[in-house]
């Protein structure tokens, strides 16, 4: 019934809060019976849980109004109404009100700059390159030193030619892509990393990277290079995001090179990902991440 009245981007935000509660009750509260209905007094616990696993304020109230909504659908009183309740998330948020202030790069944000390229690029190339650029950054959650660099400074994390490889179907066709990371924030060099990059849609990253390959070439150098092979800039990078968003009627100040990154977190989040798989697809070392995933209100849901 849930799931008959809403929108699949709707269910995939009610999904995560309902996973996060069973392994709560499991892990620390030894239960494993049902889950439903949620009692007020476990839901405060859940609350305090998430506040020890510092979970922004707006995505705890995010996921505290989806617990409570199927108790309305059933015709029972919905535990996130108790004034306990309110006054615990109230308190939460006065006492947290700190948050990374960057907007993310979400997926149907990803799709209108990639479409913008069209636009905003003057040559083929530079068009490749760029939705190249904007598909890994945001799929495979590449920090912005692993994919540009700056003048005069070495730059141990940028991605080479040589740790792409391509994984083919019985046709020959490209399947998959992986991406090997020896260097990157934390990195152990003796423990290296695949990024595994499927296709899907609506946007396809294998395409897109194929696409700026065919015209790259397979020549050793950064895997995002000009033609003489030199490495994209990080300036380039920040105005051809600058520009996509411009033409998109979008407020540039709000969108930053790690944009993609606090997307791709989102986004992993939005899938049914568990916190350890968020942790390891983007290679954090603690629970930072968590203050990435922005995922939409109840009250937004379409």
């Amino acid at each position: 019934m849930l799931e008959a009245s809403l929108s699949s981007n709707s269910i995939s935000t009610y999904r995560r809060p309902w996973q996060l509660y069973r392994q709560f009750l499991e892990d620390k509260m030894k239960i494993n019976g049902p889950i439903f209905p949620i009692t007020t007094d476990n839901m405060a616990l859940f609350i305090a849980f998430l506040a020890e696993q510092k979970y922004a304020p707006s995505t705890v109230i995010t996921y505290i109004s989806a617990l409570g909504f199927p108790h309305r659908l059933a015709g029972l009183p919905d535990p996130s109404k108790i004034e306990m309740i309110q006054l615990a998330l109230r308190g939460y948020s006065k006492l947290n009100p700190s948050r990374d202030s960057r907007l993310p790069i979400t997926l149907p944000l990803l799709e209108n700059i990639l479409s913008s390229c069209n636009h905003t690029q003057s040559s083929l190339y530079n068009r490749r390159l760029v939705q190249g650029m904007y598909a890994i950054a945001f799929f495979a959650a590449l920090r912005i030193g692993e994919i540009t660099c700056r003048p005069t400074q070495t730059q141990p994390n940028l991605i080479c030619y040589n740790q792409v490889s391509f994984i083919r179907n019985k046709e020959y066709e490209v399947t998959a892509i992986t991406i090997t990371l020896r260097h990157y924030k934390h990195s152990n060099p003796a423990e290296p990393v695949d990024i595994f990059i499927y296709r899907a849609k609506p946007v396809c990253p294998v395409s897109l990277l194929l696409a700026y390959l065919n015209l790259r070439g397979s020549s050793p150098g950064p895997l995002f290079c000009w033609a003489d092979l030199s490495p994209i800039s990080r300036n380039f990078f920040t105005k051809a995001l600058g520009d996509s968003l411009r033409f998109c009627d979008l407020d540039v100040s709000g969108y930053k090179s790690h944009s993609f990154r606090i997307g791709a977190a989102s986004w992993a989040a939005s899938k049914g990902m568990s916190d350890t798989q968020i942790r390891a697809f983007g290679r954090w070392k603690s629970n930072a991440f968590l203050k990435y995933i922005r995922l939409p209100s109840i009250g937004s849901q379409s």
